[in-house]
C-alpha cells in the first residue's frame, strides 16, 4: 500500500513540474533556469557604521548614547580603567574579587540578598567582571523600572558594603577554581603559557592560591577608592529613552559623585620584546598541548590590520586556514589546532597551538615552525587572501547587529585611545592588505629565534628531544595549584 502512494505521488510530481531535462534527470524549466553559482553577481556592499552620541556629565563621566525604541527595554555598559595589571604584588586576584563582590556583596541601605531579590523582582541584569586592563559591568532592565534599577546600579558601583560573608563566599570559589585547573590540561596549558610568556611583567603575575587567600576586606575598599571615580568611568547607554531623558536620569543617579582630584595612574609597560625559550610541563598524559608564541604588533600600530589577516590565513579561520589544513586534515596529527592573536595597546601576542597525540609532539611542534617560518617565504593563494580579508570585514559588519554593541563599539575606541576614525577605516585598511605586507609582516614578527614554546605532555613519549629546538626549562610534577 505504501509503495503504491508513493509511485502515484512521484507520477502527479512529474506531471505537473513539465517535461524532464534528458541529461541532467530534472524538469526543462528548472535546468534552464540554474545558473552556476560562481557566474552569480551581487550589487556591492554598502555599509556605513552607525554613529551614537556622545555627552558628558557634569562631574566629567563620559557618556555614549544610541536610542533604540523595538522593544521597552534600557542598557547601560560601563567601562572603569582597572583590572588584574593594576593587582599588588601579593594580592594577585584582587580587581576580580573587587568586581565580584561589589555586584553581590550589598550597598548602602541594602544587603546583599536584598540586592539580589530586588533584581530578581524587576526581572532586571547587573553585572561586574575584571580583565587584565579594564573593569566592566552592565544593568538591563525595562523602560519602567528604569529609576530603581538605576538608583541599585549606581550604588554598586558608588557605595558597595563588601560584606564580609560574601567576601568569604567568593574568595573561596577563586580558590577552588585555581585548584581544578590542573584537571584540565588544555585550560592548565594556556595559564601556564600566559605566565612563561609574559614573565618577569605585571601581564604574568597571575592569581595563585596564597594570593587570593590573603586578600582582605580592606583589599577591596581601597581598590575601589583607587580606581572608581568618575574621571576613570565612562558609560554606553542605549534603548527606549531619549538623549535628554538618559542625561536627565543619569545626572540624577551619577552627577553628584564628586569629581575628586584623582593621581593619574601610570601606564602599564609594555612586555619585554623577546620572550624566547622553552617551557615544559612533563606529565603522564596520552595526549600533549603545543603553544608556539611570538610578540605582534599592537592595536595601535600599522602592522596591525595586515597580521590580522595573516593570523586568519594561519588559523584563526578554521578549516581553511594552512595551520588547520596541514596539521589535522593533511597529516591527521592534531585533535584541535589553529592560532590566536591578541592585539593590545601596547603591544601583542600571537599563538600557533595544537592538541596532539604523545608521540607526536616533536613532529607537530617542528610542523608549526615549518608552517609559520614559510609565510615569509611564499604568498597564499590569491583566492584564499580574497576570502579572508572579506571574512574579517563581513565580521566587522556584524559587531553593529544592536545598539548595545554599536555603543559600546564607539565608546571604546576612544577608550582605547585609538584613532577617532579607526571603525570608519578598518574595512578599507583591511581591504588594502596584500601579499607582500604578508610576507613583510611574517618576515618582523614571526622569527622562529623569538618564540617562546610551551609543551605540556608526557616527555617520554614525544618521538624526540625538544633540546632541538632551543633551551628547555622543565616545571616540578605536582605544582599545579599555585
Amino acid at each position: 500500500m505504501r509503495s503504491r502512494k508513493h509511485f502515484i505521488i512521484l507520477v502527479m510530481l512529474l506531471l505537473f513540474a513539465g517535461p524532464l531535462d534528458r541529461a541532467h534527470g530534472m524538469p526543462a524549466t528548472a535546468a534552464t533556469a540554474l545558473a552556476p553559482p560562481e557566474s552569480l553577481t551581487y550589487p556591492p556592499l554598502a555599509f556605513e557604521v552607525p554613529r551614537a552620541e556622545r555627552f558628558q556629565l557634569r562631574n566629567g563621566i563620559t557618556v555614549y548614547y544610541l536610542r533604540d525604541t523595538e522593544v521597552p527595554l534600557v542598557n547601560l555598559q560601563i567601562y572603569v580603567k582597572a583590572g588584574s595589571l593594576r593587582d599588588p604584588e601579593g594580592r594577585e586576584g584582587l580587581a576580580d574579587l573587587t568586581a565580584a563582590v561589589m555586584r553581590t556583596g550589598g550597598i548602602r541601605g541594602m544587603t546583599g540578598r536584598q540586592v539580589d531579590e530586588r533584581l530578581e523582582f524587576l526581572a532586571a541584569r547587573a553585572e561586574l567582571a575584571a580583565g587584565p586592563e579594564t573593569i566592566t559591568g552592565g544593568l538591563s532592565v525595562l523602560r519602567k523600572d528604569l529609576e530603581e534599577g538605576l538608583a541599585i546600579f549606581s550604588g554598586i558601583l558608588r557605595h558597595p558594603v563588601f560584606e564580609e560573608e560574601r567576601l568569604r563566599l567568593a574568595r573561596d570559589l577563586r580558590k577552588e577554581d585555581l585548584r581544578r585547573i590542573g584537571d584540565d590540561p588544555q585550560r592548565f596549558a594556556f595559564r601556564e603559557f600566559t605566565r612563561f610568556f609574559y614573565r618577569e611583567t605585571a601581564w604574568g603575575r597571575l592569581p595563585s592560591l596564597e594570593s587570593v587567600g590573603a586578600i582582605v576586606r580592606r583589599d577591596l575598599v581601597r581598590c575601589h577608592e583607587r580606581f572608581f571615580h568618575p574621571r576613570n568611568l565612562w558609560i554606553a547607554v542605549s534603548g527606549d529613552l531619549s538623549r535628554q531623558e538618559a542625561e536627565e536620569a543619569l545626572e540624577r543617579h551619577f552627577g553628584s559623585w564628586p569629581q575628586e582630584e584623582a593621581k593619574p595612574e601610570a601606564d602599564i609597560p609594555s612586555p619585554r620584546a623577546n620572550p624566547r625559550g622553552i617551557r615544559l610541563f612533563s606529565r603522564p598524559l596520552s595526549q600533549s598541548v603545543v603553544i608556539v608564541g611570538h610578540p605582534a604588533p599592537s592595536k595601535s600600530a600599522p602592522d596591525f590590520y595586515a597580521f590580522e589577516v595573516l593570523d586568519f590565513l594561519l588559523g584563526s579561520g578554521g578549516f581553511s586556514s594552512r595551520i588547520f589544513q596541514t596539521v589535522r586534515t593533511d597529516r591527521g596529527l592534531a585533535y584541535s589546532t589553529g592560532s590566536f592573536y591578541r592585539g593590545r595597546m601596547n603591544h601583542g601576542l600571537f599563538g600557533a597551538y595544537a592538541l596532539t597525540r604523545a608521540d607526536a609532539t616533536i613532529q607537530v611542534l617542528q610542523l608549526l615552525e615549518d608552517i609559520l617560518a614559510a609565510t615569509s617565504r611564499t604568498d597564499f593563494p590569491a583566492t584564499d587572501l580574497r576570502s579572508a580579508k572579506d571574512s574579517l570585514i563581513n565580521g566587522f559588519i556584524f559587531s553593529f547587529q544592536s545598539t548595545e554593541q554599536v555603543v559600546a563599539n564607539r565608546l571604546k575606541v576612544e577608550f582605547d585611545g585609538l584613532p577617532s576614525d579607526y571603525l570608519e577605516t578598518y574595512r578599507e585598511k583591511i581591504g588594502r592588505v596584500t601579499a607582500a605586507d604578508l610576507r613583510a609582516v611574517s618576515r618582523r614578527w614571526l622569527d622562529a629565534g623569538r618564540a617562546g614554546v610551551l609543551v605540556l605532555g608526557d616527555s617520554v613519549r614525544f618521538g624526540g628531544s625538544l633540546d632541538s629546538f632551543g633551551r628547555v626549562t622543565a616545571d616540578v610534577p605536582g605544582a599545579d595549584a599555585r
